[in-house]
């Protein structure tokens, strides 16, 4: 009886562990491999890496109020001894964007902002050509978000801010929508049903989402007694041309129109924008050179970049063991990005050395209104692909250092590779 006993509970045992044993072998299949808000990435010798995923966040559209709220306080009444408009504090520092016409033939505005608060601005920076000027204020405040104006398309809703008549006190605001994109020359403008009156000249024209698409620049229509009667066409400087004014009139930039009103006036005026040429000119030489010199440098660190990296593949590859092959993929991977990084970094130096051959040595006159934003462009590209090269040596550099980290628990030492 007793061995018939033993025998059973014998069986049961078994039983138990096989039973317990699949449990947790079903578990362990169904269980995600990487925890939310990461994905799996795989790596050579059927290993893997968690990556976090970083979720994509879109603008959510407001209401009228919450736009008003947004923009308001970043909305300016800017006054001169010739009369007023309006404008927009771009950056926490203090400058303000508004028309060249709006500050015409001064250097110095009383600016307030949405609080009653007064303070002075100097004009750093204009081009009446184009329309635009820049102020400076003293001081940090709120200020507007620019958006993406090549995105705006005919019929998308939008809102003008600011002061119209010149009547000081709240921000006035108007809806409308883009009618249409004009061209008059050179410059380039949206038409919009949105009032734009005598005042709401350097204000902002916002979006649903309450982001900067415009400067309100000028009406066209019947004038009785300067003001504007019946139909108007209503005029806005797209933001991304207006934006591409912006590194210039923080230099400086002073181009104004011509007014020949006698022979002495026109040939100072020549005189004055010979000056303006020769420094736009100069400045355009200068962006250029700082792409090539920056250029040189980025690449100088993407090839001995690769250099060591390739030296860490071939220490590691071929070794056994789940960290030599877990710093090998990473490496190979890492590799492989450097290289396709470093081939688009030099395409847009490319790029910038043809744009260089097409204009480098064109009359100095012809820089008259030079627009350095494509020079301007291709710096920013280089610098932020500079940028981005020590963001992933550091990415490299502290897996490495896991790595190593790893290695000492099983007594081994990793490879010194600097």
């Amino acid at each position: 009886m007793k061995k018939v006993f033993r025998q059973y509970a014998f069986q049961l045992i078994i039983l138990f562990l096989v039973f317990f044993v699949g449990i947790n072998y079903a578990q362990a299949a169904t269980k995600p491999l990487c925890k939310s808000g990461y994905i799996k990435v795989n790596l050579k010798g059927g290993k893997y890496l968690c990556k976090k995923v970083t979720p994509i966040v879109k603008d959510k559209k407001l209401s009228n109020a919450e736009i008003i709220k947004k923009v308001k306080p970043a909305v300016v009444y800017i006054e001169t001894a010739d009369g007023s408009g309006s404008g927009m504090i771009i950056e926490e520092g203090g400058f303000v964007l508004t028309n060249a016409h709006v500050v015409h033939g001064t250097s110095v505005a009383t600016i307030t902002i949405s609080d009653g608060r007064s303070f002075e601005g100097l004009v750093v920076g204009r081009d009446e050509y184009a329309d635009v000027a820049l102020l400076k204020m003293a001081g940090k405040f709120h200020f507007v978000d620019l958006s993406d104006s090549d995105k705006v398309q005919a019929g998308d809703e939008v809102f003008t801010l600011g002061f119209p008549f010149g009547i000081k006190g709240d921000v006035s605001f108007k809806n409308g929508t883009i009618s249409r994109r004009l061209t008059n020359g050179s410059n380039k403008y949206f038409e919009t049903s949105a009032e734009i009156h005598p005042g709401n000249s350097g204000g902002p024209l916002v979006d649903r989402y309450g982001k900067v698409i415009g400067i309100n620049t000028a009406i066209f229509g019947t004038n009785v007694q300067g003001v504007q009667v019946g139909e108007t066409i209503k005029l806005a400087i797209p933001m991304n041309i207006a934006k591409g004014f912006i590194p210039d009139l923080k230099r400086g930039r002073n181009v104004l129109l011509a007014v020949a009103d006698d022979n002495s006036k026109s040939a100072q005026l020549a005189q004055e924008q010979l000056v303006i040429a020769e420094k736009n000119k100069a400045a355009y030489l200068d962006t250029y050179n700082k792409v090539v010199e920056e250029m040189t440098s980025l690449n100088l660190m993407y090839d001995n970049e690769i250099a060591r990296i390739t030296r860490v593949t071939n220490s590691v590859v071929g070794r056994a063991g789940n960290l030599n092959i877990w710093i090998a993929g990473v490496a190979v991977n890492y590799k492989s990005t450097l290289i396709t990084k470093q081939t688009r970094a030099d395409d847009a130096k490319k790029q910038a050395s043809k744009y260089a051959q097409t204009t480098k040595d064109e009359n100095v006159m012809d820089f008259i209104n030079a627009d350095l934003s494509a020079i301007e462009k291709y710096y920013t590209s280089i610098e932020a692909y500079t940028a981005q090269f020590k963001t992933d040596k550091n990415n490299f550099d502290s897996s490495y250092t896991s790595y190593c980290a790893g290695m000492a628990r099983y007594n081994s030492q990793c490879d010194v590779i600097y």
